[in-house]
């Protein structure tokens, strides 16, 4: 398997005894006659190499799942961080626009509660002076009826007092019988005649001449 020859090894185990153990140009030396030219020790070394590796390997491959299962998990947890900050900054955000909402509630509700008493003394002011005008229009009814009731207590007295002034004409009847008008004088060419008692000339009439009936 290993040619022998001279070598610096050699001349070294030589002053070193205990090198001849592990000279592999030696065939006398231990490590050639029980482990390098023996069959089932070979045998049995690559079987050992082979499960070390194998074994390795099935370590290596944990090693490479466990990583990117920490990975994963690290990425998750990341993920869930970067949710968390997300969150607790929308959190955040949110309370101050609770806090602003508030803020402008009670500067709302104290609007509502100014203008809700404003309206209440309006209210109440306007119903007092209606009430005024029905008080006032109240007394100007009673006033009307009571002049009306006055009036016609008035009228109805007057009417019961009143009496025609028909009713206060007496007629008399003459006791005595009529004055006949005086017979007008005789007058020259001229026959007078008398006229009815009673129908007396108008002033007028005695401005026209009478008529005179003349004889030849």
């Amino acid at each position: 398997m290993f040619s022998q020859k001279p070598c610096y090894f050699s001349q070294l185990s030589r002053s070193h005894p205990i090198l001849k153990l592990v000279n592999i140009y030696d065939h006398q030396s231990f490590i050639r006659a029980y482990v390098l030219d023996n069959f089932y020790v070979c045998i049995l070394m690559y079987i050992l190499f082979y499960l070390t590796l194998w074994y390795a390997n099935n370590i290596i491959k944990r090693i490479e799942k466990s990583n990117r299962e920490m990975t994963t998990t690290v990425a998750e947890n990341k993920t869930k961080l970067n949710r968390l900050v997300l969150l607790n900054n929308k959190k955040t955000e949110f309370e101050k626009v609770i806090v602003k909402m508030t803020d402008t509630q009670k500067v709302t509700m104290k609007y509502l509660e100014e203008e809700m008493d404003r309206l209440s003394t309006e209210l109440i002011t306007t119903s007092n002076k209606v009430n005024g005008l029905e008080n006032m229009i109240e007394k100007y009814k009673c006033s009307d009826k009571l002049l009306s009731s006055d009036i016609k207590g008035e009228d109805s007295k007057k009417c019961s007092g009143f009496t025609s002034p028909i009713e206060k004409v007496k007629i008399l009847e003459p006791s005595f019988p009529p004055s006949t008008p005086p017979e007008p004088p005789p007058r020259k060419y001229g026959i007078f005649v008398s006229r009815p008692p009673g129908h007396r000339r108008s002033p007028s009439a005695t401005s026209t001449p009478l008529s005179k009936i003349k004889f030849k």
